[in-house]
């Protein structure tokens, strides 16, 4: 099962998709904290919380898990490798992809056998890249392509955060969040496009990682850290709203294995 904890956290927000497992009256656990977004026990919103919950989900088929071949490690066989009696030597950082690594190999995903540390026994090189057919949502994706395109810059689009820290003016906001406006009420607000974030070292923008205004951006159809692979190519074409201009969107070639 899949569930969380929120100890003693107050005035948060939750948006977009929001799933959880079948761990019982475990899926949230809410304690202390004043508006934490989310009841105890039933994951309901809120306060301003607007977040669509979907539980008894399963991870089972969403990642591609247990490889049984990588071209760029030079320690495995077929996948696995025998715990080394030395760590001289042993390819622990080259692997095909950067969602790759070692871990212990244990019985069919997901098993308690498969958590912990790798220590001894045998080892798999492991790959949390989304897989293609993952259907642990009453028959539809988890993970995968469950986020929607957002091509148009208007409220109902974009996110508006208020950034915690003492600021009097724009310089100060500047400062402390590249990019952010200060809005004359003690408080630097950032404006930011929903499932999609900036493409950092471009030399456009701020860095600080929110698609804004007059940036190139990534589309991110998926959730966690796996937005797809290959090419980066046009996600459509960006229509100016009242909130957010100047938007290019990019996705990748390819999204899943």
């Amino acid at each position: 099962g899949t569930g969380f904890s929120l100890d003693t956290s107050s005035n948060n927000y939750f948006t977009g998709l929001l799933k959880t497992g079948n761990i019982s009256t475990s899926n949230c656990s809410v304690t202390g904290g004043t508006l934490p977004g989310l009841v105890d026990t039933t994951c309901a919103n809120n306060g301003t919380s607007d977040a669509a919950l979907t539980t008894g989900i399963t991870h089972a088929a969403s990642f591609v898990g247990k490889v049984t071949s990588d071209l760029a490690n030079t320690s495995d066989t077929n996948g696995t490798a025998t715990y080394p009696a030395s760590t001289n030597g042993f390819n622990w950082v080259g692997f095909d992809n950067a969602y790759r690594g070692w871990g212990v190999d244990g019985s069919a995903f997901p098993n308690a056998d498969n958590q912990l540390q790798w220590t001894a026994g045998t080892g798999r090189i492991w790959d949390w890249s989304l897989a293609n057919g993952d259907t642990g949502d009453a028959d539809n994706p988890v993970l995968q392509n469950v986020l929607n395109v957002r091509l148009t810059g208007n409220a109902t689009n974009t996110i508006e955060h208020a950034w915690v820290g003492t600021a009097v003016d724009q310089a100060a906001c500047t400062a402390l969040v590249p990019g952010s406006v200060w809005n004359a009420q003690d408080d630097c607000r950032s404006t930011y496009l929903r499932n999609a974030s900036e493409i950092l070292s471009d030399t456009i923008g701020n860095d600080n990682g929110l698609c804004e205004t007059d940036e190139t951006c990534l589309f991110t159809p998926n959730i966690g850290s796996y937005q797809g692979h290959g090419t980066l190519v046009s996600a459509g074409t960006f229509t100016d709203g009242d909130t957010i201009t100047g938007v290019i969107l990019m996705k990748y070639s390819t999204n899943g294995y």
